[in-house]
């Protein structure tokens, strides 16, 4: 019986692709195109916060860059310093969320950060990688279909922006 490292997973062929473009200089000022290059997400960063916004508008999540800087996504996240939310590992080599109950990890691993399902056998549910000028993040179906779409979304934000968030 062989076992398998969860850690050097590939992403299963239910993956759908959202792309972080049109960088206005940064992530925190762009574009969050879904499958079929159609645009899903708008983040937009002035007067110390971020808002993302969905494609029809709506206001999804907020970023107050003040001192700690804080996060809330609507109906997901209450209003909370990103470093409770986001905690970071007491060896700073990952960073936790809580979402409905259940914990996740986002680990580096090889040219990605990947999020894992916090089991025995981990899940890998995402992985973001850089490319010359976007940010590339696949997610499993599950994570759409549990809600997660919009947390991860703010989550990539939050850790490929280059600001410090604790």
């Amino acid at each position: 019986m062989t076992s398998t490292n969860p850690f050097t997973q590939a992403m299963v062929p239910d993956t759908f692709m959202f792309t972080f473009a049109s960088f206005n200089p940064n992530i925190l000022n762009c574009v969050v195109y879904g499958p079929r290059s159609e645009r899903w997400f708008t983040i937009t960063t002035g007067h110390g916060s971020t808002v993302l916004h969905s494609a029809g508008g709506n206001h999804v999540a907020f970023i107050d860059w003040q001192l700690p800087p804080s996060v809330e996504i609507r109906g997901v996240v209450p209003y909370q310093p990103v470093s409770s939310w986001m905690r970071l590992s007491p060896d700073q080599s990952s960073r936790s969320i809580q979402f409905k109950g259940m914990k996740y990890h986002w680990i580096p691993h090889d040219s990605y950060l990947c999020l894992y399902t916090n089991e025995e056998t981990p899940d890998l549910l995402a992985r973001v990688s850089r490319a010359r000028d976007c940010i590339n993040l696949e997610v499993q179906a599950s994570v759409i279909q549990a809600g997660l779409l919009e947390v991860v979304i703010i989550a990539t934000a939050l850790l490929q922006c280059g600001r410090h968030i604790d």
